[in-house]
């Protein structure tokens, strides 16, 4: 960066906010180059009005480093005789830049988050930084804190609002001062981590870190940089500008001024203790040799720049500064012992005095710190304490033991007798344990056990006989090794995977009907079979186990119960159908005119017989459902769900108007298709919705809603009718179940409607699950697999 002084006309000037102001100097013909966060300093060689400061002020940089074409800078106007030069000079007179100086600069990292917090111009760094990141891109979060008085006197305000809506990850937040610790805690909620900056008048700059402190945010991850500029009233003397200690050959006549000078230059070089002169604002003017190697901070870094805080370690009191303030100004000597920071992070004890130079008008000109690094002094007389206070420790020990000796001889008995008792519940539960054990090896139904990973650690003899595969076989492996189960009227349509869901939920799990086991020699064997997970003694779920049985002579006995009712049912449509035939040929009076009591009583005969043909036709339908071969490896499809709920609920439409229910049907956003048998799963939504309109009372409302998961297509259908009972829902798709409320609502019904579609949505890879709360209403859940995508 340049820290030469340089000549650069004035190309514009502009009013930012009331009474603030923006000058940009031009830079096309000077090689100037600044970070951004930085200050220059800006000389006028002869001023208009007088003014009491001189003729320089330092300003913080407002415009983008990437901005090769002028360098801007922005002041509130005092009305002091160097700013309203400035504000009349004409525009392409020369004025003289000095810098770059300051250490604020943007993180090399861009995912760090970054929050800004401004009094007044102190805007005007971060305005730099902030464009800066908009033009590289910034990755992190940015967040400007603007502290005010007036908002119409915050600069660049209209710039920033308009950044805040081109940066997605910038936002600006406005507080009306004063700035308070509540506010910020607020603002540290989420963002302790994150870089803090501060700048603004060095009193309101100082109270924002001491905030910050206070507030967790690590110290290392603030930033305030302080800088001549701030309190017009404040007379700064010409030694703030950074200049080294007299060298020979200056311009000085007096011979002995210089022996001196040069004596006085060799002490301090070689001095062993880390020498700093500042002026009285705080601005370094001279390091010694011993002071950059106990901070680690290089003359070059600090010498011409504001930094009274990169020692501070936040491990002292702010009190200690106050009162070490107070003495120097009133140009006493200060003795500190304090806990400073290296430039590393490193914190290190040390030993300060500071003494007040003065003039012969007896005003302090300068400030002259002498340091003695301590931590090692520290770190003995650390040890000394710790070592006194454990041979205190010890004796106290020694003291304590001689009672405890006399006590443990007691104690020793009733350990003893402890570890009999505790031996004994050991065995009883490990005989407990065993016994369980054993039961389930010989057990009369295969079981096995899968740990978190869904990998085998049980497996009983029933179990190895049905799989065909031998505990030792599969021990360790994934649980499908062994158990390969399938739809058995549907195989090609993928097994749930049950295991994992009674792991992730806790929630027994019966699996589908018509379930059957692949054993290891291709043989395929009829089986029930359900999953419950494992729980340790705090309750943690620590695997799963899975029950399954043969079920291969009660699949026969159900074909021939089956087999009977269909038989009986087509054995009695027959002479219903004749019955109905004659009843009809009587009601049109083709036989002759009836009297009115024959006809109401043959009309009441007529609708019970449609009853009984409706019920005919529903024990068939079942037979039909569980004896015939399932087609859905031949007739599945890929289907849009949204069109075919749209079918449905168009039909169950006058349904739903006769008895004044509302069907809703949310389905925002767009899904893939699903792999299913079109008319079964259209069968199987027809009577769920029709259920939930049926059991709805007038005014009450049915939602249908979708929602796509990542391996399937959820669709819920709820309602706010009766509910079901909760001790009859372990029932609720039993064929010709009816719940009792739902027999008193709804007279008629054969309670095959929900048999019918569990079965249809199992045989299509699917599942249903309900919630429900008698008098509250009833919620059904389908998942159906989603289409393989192409």
């Amino acid at each position: 960066m340049s820290m030469e002084s340089t000549r650069l006309p004035i190309v514009s000037r502009r009013e930012v906010a009331n009474d603030v102001f923006e000058v940009s100097f031009g830079l096309s013909r000077a090689d100037f180059h600044f970070q951004a966060g930085q200050y220059i300093r800006v000389v006028i060689p002869h001023l208009s009005y007088p003014d009491g400061r001189g003729n320089f002020r330092d300003f913080f940089i407002s415009s983008s480093p990437n901005n090769h074409e002028h360098i801007s800078i922005a002041f509130r106007n005092t009305g002091s005789g160097f700013k309203k030069t400035l504000l009349e000079l004409p525009l392409g007179s020369s004025v003289v830049v000095r810098g770059a100086y300051g250490l604020l600069e943007l993180p090399q990292e861009h995912h760090q988050g970054l929050v800004f917090i401004a009094f007044g111009i102190g805007i005007t760094p971060f305005l730099s930084m902030i464009r800066l990141a908009a033009e590289r891109g910034y990755a992190g979060y940015l967040t400007l804190i603007c502290v005010h008085d007036d908002i119409d006197s915050v600069p660049y305000l209209d710039e920033l609002k308009q950044l805040q809506e081109k940066i997605p990850r910038f936002i600006l937040r406005q507080k009306r001062a004063p700035l308070d610790e509540e506010f910020l805690r607020i603002q540290t909620t989420h963002s302790k981590e994150s870089l803090w900056y501060i700048s603004g008048p060095p009193d309101l700059a100082r109270e924002a870190f001491d905030m910050l402190c206070g507030l967790g945010v690590p110290l290392g991850n603030i930033v305030s940089e302080e800088m001549l500029g701030y309190g017009e009233g404040v007379p700064v003397t010409s030694s703030a500008a950074a200049q080294p200690l007299p060298t020979v050959g200056s311009s000085p006549n007096d011979h002995a001024f210089f022996l001196d000078a040069k004596k006085l230059r060799s002490i301090i070089e070689t001095s062993a203790e880390g020498v700093v002169i500042t002026n009285p604002d705080g601005l370094i003017l001279y390091v010694n040799a011993e002071w950059q190697n106990i901070t680690g901070w290089k003359s070059d870094d600090v010498v011409g720049k504001m930094t009274p805080r990169i020692l501070k370690s936040g491990k002292t009191r702010p009190e200690e500064y106050e009162k070490l303030w107070k003495t120097i100004r009133r140009g006493e000597i200060a003795h500190i012992d304090i806990i400073n920071k290296r430039k590393n992070g490193n914190l290190y004890y040390a030993e300060d005095i500071i003494l007040p130079l003065k003039n012969d008008q007896g005003e302090v000109t300068e400030f002259v710190g002498f340091q003695r690094d301590v931590s090692e002094k520290q770190r003995y007389m650390k040890q000394f304490i710790l070592h006194s206070e454990e041979l205190a420790e010890q004796n106290k020990f020694l003291e304590n033991t001689k009672k405890a000796m006399l006590n443990l001889l007691e104690d020793s008995q009733e350990l003893e007798k402890n570890l009999e008792l505790e031996k004994a519940a050991i065995k009883k539960e490990k005989e407990k344990s065993e016994g369980i054990l054993q039961f389930l090896k010989s057990i009369g139904d295969g079981v096995l056990a899968v740990d978190l990973d869904s990998n085998i650690i049980f497996m009983n003899k029933m179990a190895e006989n049905l799989s065909g595969y031998t505990f030792e076989e599969v021990q360790g492996k994934y649980y499908t090794d062994a158990l390969h189960f399938i739809l058995e009227k549907n195989p090609d349509v993928s097994y749930p995977r049950f295991v994992e869901q009674v792991i992730k939920t806790g929630v027994i799990n019966k699996l589908p009907s018509h379930t059957s086991l692949v054993r290891r020699d291709g043989s395929i064997v009829p089986v029930s079979d359900s999953a419950a997970p494992i729980r340790d003694a705090s309750g943690v779920i620590v695997g799963c186990i899975i029950v399954f049985q043969d079920d291969t002579k009660k699949r026969e006995l159900d074909q021939m119960k089956d087999g009977f009712i269909s038989v009986a049912a087509h054995q009695l449509r027959t002479p219903l159908g004749g019955m109905r035939w004659n009843m009809e040929l009587l009601l049109s009076e083709d036989v002759g005119e009836l009297p009115e009591q024959v006809r109401v009583e043959l009309e009441q005969l007529y609708e019970n017989s449609q009853r009984m043909v409706t019920l005919v036709n529903d024990l068939l339908n079942t037979s039909r459902i569980d004896n015939e071969v399932s087609r859905v490896k031949y007739e599945s499809e890929s289907a849009d769900i949204i069109t075919l709920l749209q079918k449905v609920i168009h039909e169950v439409a006058d349904e739903a108007k006769k008895r004044a229910v509302t069907i809703r049907f949310a389905n925002e956003g767009t899904f893939d298709s699903v792999r299913i048998v079109p008319k079964n799963i259209y069968e199987a939504f027809q009577n769920l919705i029709v259920n939930a309109v049926k059991y709805s009372d007038a005014g009450d409302t049915v939602t249908v809603g979708v929602e796509q998961h990542k391996e399937a297509m959820r669709v819920t259908i709820e309602d706010t009718g009766i509910g079901i009972p909760k001790d009859q829902q372990l029932k609720l798709f039993s064929k010709f179940f009816r719940a009792s409320n739902a027999i008193l609502k709804e007279t008629d019904g054969s309670g095959l409607g929900l048999s019918v579609a569990k079965f249809f949505i199992e045989e299509n890879g699917g599942r249903i699950l309900f919630e429900s709360e008698e008098g509250k209403g009833t919620t059904f859940y389908v998942d159906l697999p989603l289409a393989a995508k192409k």
